[in-house]
């Protein structure tokens, strides 16, 4: 099949953004609707920040405390807005003492419920335990289940959540099946829920790492299928866990129709690899339209390609490239589905030239896996910029930057993962996320980690780690194409 037409014309934008403004950048077509993004600074710290909206259109998006963006271990925030991401409070649990609840995370994640608007939050306080909060009144009050500590066994990293209607088993006091996966190393395992959160089953192992002597190849010294892109839900209960094989680069997907009792993994695409060889390229996302068709995103060099499969994965269309010409790395992908094949895919780009291929990166010594670039000054001048590219039925793919490319998300050596190239030990993250709200606007979760001297200085390195959530101010709607509604 061939690659199916791009289109991305950018004009001119906004003025710097700053928290409680919305910073508009335009994307114009002659032959369909503009595309104008929008972004909102939290005002908090962030990193592999997670979202989730409310029917009503109330945002739900994790953090850490202000000034701690990046450091390791931070307080945990749950930040909610109820004006489309004009202001932000932090309504995460706290302890009696005053103390946040838990009062670190290693990991933290968050979803909602589409179905019963249950905002779901859980927190890695080790490398063995996970903690689980809960609140059904958009975080006024919060559950605790310190039990999901034993949810998982064994070594747990990375963690995902999503809530799915039961397809085989009966649940109890709650709609809906929770089921959790977590990075073991050795494989990705997964566990669920019957009662919202309060108990747990067996933890099962999905698949199992190749073996792989250590230090017998660099750039295979920890590969595998243990860690995982985030869990999604079809509207049938069907639950989707994206992978890519890190040692053979192969992406693949793990499908159960069993509320997780088996899973069934499935090659997406034998031709276009994922990028391998550095820690940072271990990322696919997937995303489930109304039709209940897949859309699976990945990394193939340097750049974010989706294939689609309307057979549960069976099959899969050729990849295509979802990034525009000037786009020339990226980074971070996110994909999310809306009405049938229509998507969003959100990511992490610049558009110095030649990109990766022609500033290529290499092993760090850096504890936390980053890479580094073989020449630092190859990438002086380089911008980050968070994109937005809708695509719908007839394959066009309409694209623009959230934030103005004048104040970028970082500046330089970018990419491969975390960014964590001035920004601390953290960086971005491993991801980003993005959802479709119900009217079918698009909301996704960046990092800024050029708010200080680096927004307006090219001179200057990447500083302090701020959330940003991005959108369309002015597009088509993801649910079935026509103009969104103002926003806000």
């Amino acid at each position: 099949m061939r690659a199916l037409p791009l289109l991305l014309l950018l004009a001119a934008a906004a003025g710097c953004a700053s928290p409680g403004a919305a910073t508009l950048h335009e994307a114009a077509s002659p032959s369909g609707p503009a595309l104008v993004g929008a972004s909102f600074h939290t005002g908090f710290g962030g990193s592999e920040a997670t979202l989730g909206v409310e029917k009503d259109g109330t945002i739900f998006v994790t953090g850490f405390a202000p000034g701690d963006g990046v450091r390791v271990d931070p307080p945990p925030a749950i930040l909610r807005s109820r004006d489309h991401g004009k202001t932000w409070q932090d309504v995460g649990p706290v302890l009696a003492a005053g103390l946040k609840d838990p009062p670190f995370t290693g990991d933290p994640y968050l979803v909602v419920d589409p179905q019963t608007g249950r905002v779901f939050s859980s927190d890695l306080t080790s490398y063995q335990c996970m903690s689980l909060a809960w609140s059904d009144d958009e975080g006024a009050s919060w559950s605790v289940n310190p039990a999901a500590c034993s949810a998982t066994t064994g070594f747990n990293d990375h963690q995902s959540l999503v809530a799915a209607k039961p397809r085989l088993l009966p649940t109890v006091g709650y709609a809906d099946v929770l089921h959790v996966c977590v990075n073991r190393v050795a494989d990705a395992a997964c566990t669920r829920s019957l009662d919202g959160g309060l108990t747990f089953g067996p933890t099962r192992p999905l698949a199992a790492q190749p073996s792989v002597t250590p230090g017998t190849d660099a750039a295979k010294a920890y590969c595998g299928q243990g860690s995982t892109g985030r869990l999604q839900a079809s509207p049938d209960g069907t639950v989707w866990l994206p992978v890519v094989d890190t040692c053979t680069g192969l992406p693949l997907v793990a499908v159960s129709q069993d509320d997780g009792l088996t899973w069934t993994t499935r090659v997406i695409s034998k031709d276009r690899l994922a990028d391998t060889g550095n820690y940072g390229d271990h990322e696919a996302a997937i995303a489930i339209d109304s039709a209940g068709h897949a859309h699976a995103m990945w990394l193939s060099g340097g750049l974010p390609y989706v294939a689609s499969s309307s057979d549960l994965g069976a099959t899969w269309t050729e990849p295509r490239l979802v990034s525009p010409p000037e786009v020339t790395a990226a980074d971070l992908p996110a994909i999310a589905a809306g009405g049938e094949d229509r998507f969003v895919v959100a990511y992490l780009g610049t558009t110095i030239p030649g990109g990766y291929h022609d500033r290529p990166f290499e092993k760090s010594a850096s504890p936390y896996g980053d890479d580094h670039p073989k020449d630092p000054a190859d990438w002086d001048g380089a911008t980050w910029n968070a994109y937005l590219g809708v695509a719908g039925p007839d394959g066009r793919v309409l694209t623009t930057s959230a934030n103005d490319p004048a104040d970028p998300l970082a500046r330089g050596a970018c990419g491969h993962m975390r960014c964590a190239t001035g920004g601390g030990a953290l960086g971005m993250g491993d991801f980003i996320d993005v959802v479709v709200d119900l009217h079918g606007r698009p909301w996704a979760s960046f990092i800024d980690a050029c708010t200080q001297a680096c927004a307006g200085d090219p001179r200057a390195a990447d500083d302090r780690n701020e959330g940003l959530v991005a959108t369309l101010a002015q597009g088509p709607s993801l649910l079935d194409g026509t103009p969104l509604g103002p926003l806000g």
